[in-house]
């Protein structure tokens, strides 16, 4: 067990050295419990965590996309409503860390994505918001896209998609997750001609395909699942607490 004050402070100073100008308002968001026994982590403060999370007894809820956004909330109606109300009557607190669980060298969701594709990190790069929050990865000699598509659906999503710009070869791929294809001419110009992220927009496709930037999209939900349950199993290990994960996948 620990104080939430105490719990919060471990979980910030994981992070202290990635802060910047989030659009999310990172830390604890609301308040519930005063003791923690036990964690719940998701990748969403939807209701249906929120929800399952206060089922399976938890104390506080960690997420990477929390409740507060920006200047934060004017009214609390409709979602918001229901979300608050799960939240309270389960006496549920919910920290969220956005960005810096991005960026974090060990246990963010890039550096965690590289790993399980078996990928030696170069460099980050991909600054947002004062922050590089992606990472690189250049191979010595060049890999072949189908090899990379299988290890991504292999190890991330079954139903990871590639476009293939470079002839079938990659000379370095870059991890950006999540809604991550804005990095498309950042991977160029910092030498990788693949791309691994979550979502693909219609609106990158010609400046990707223009660039020769091949690009893999394996999921928003399941390439940013990856930094949450890294720091769950880092909570697990370093801290007297129970942990549990709650899966909400959206399939996008």
């Amino acid at each position: 067990m620990m104080k939430l004050n105490e719990l919060c402070n471990w979980l910030q100073d994981i992070f202290a050295d990635y802060s910047c100008e989030d659009y999310s308002n990172n830390g604890l968001q609301v308040e519930g419990a005063s003791d923690v026994r036990k964690v719940a982590f998701a990748v969403d403060a939807c209701l249906d965590t929120i929800v399952k999370a206060g089922i399976q007894g938890a104390d506080m809820l960690v997420v990477h996309h929390g409740l507060s956004w920006g200047d934060g909330f004017k009214r609390l109606t409709g979602v918001d409503a229901a979300r608050f109300r799960a939240l309270f009557a389960s006496n549920l607190s919910l920290f969220a860390m956005h960005l810096p669980l991005d960026a974090h060298k060990e246990i963010g969701n890039n550096a965690v994505l590289a790993q399980r594709m078996g990928c030696k990190v170069t460099r980050t790069f991909c600054k947002c918001r004062g922050v590089e929050i992606g990472t690189i990865c250049k191979f010595e000699a060049p890999v072949s896209l189908t090899e990379l598509l299988s290890k991504a659906r292999w190890q991330i999503s079954s139903t990871a998609k590639l476009t293939d710009n470079s002839q079938g070869v990659a000379n370095g791929v870059a991890f950006v997750s999540g809604g991550g294809d804005f990095a498309i001419e950042m991977c160029k110009e910092a030498g990788a001609d693949c791309l691994v992220t979550g979502e693909f927009m219609h609106q990158r496709w010609h400046a990707a395909h223009e660039l020769g930037v091949s690009v893999i999209s394996a999921g928003h939900y399941d390439t940013e699942n990856t930094g949450v349950r890294a720091l769950m199993a880092k909570v697990k290990a370093e801290l007297p607490l129970e942990t549990a994960f709650i899966e909400a996948p959206t399939g996008l």
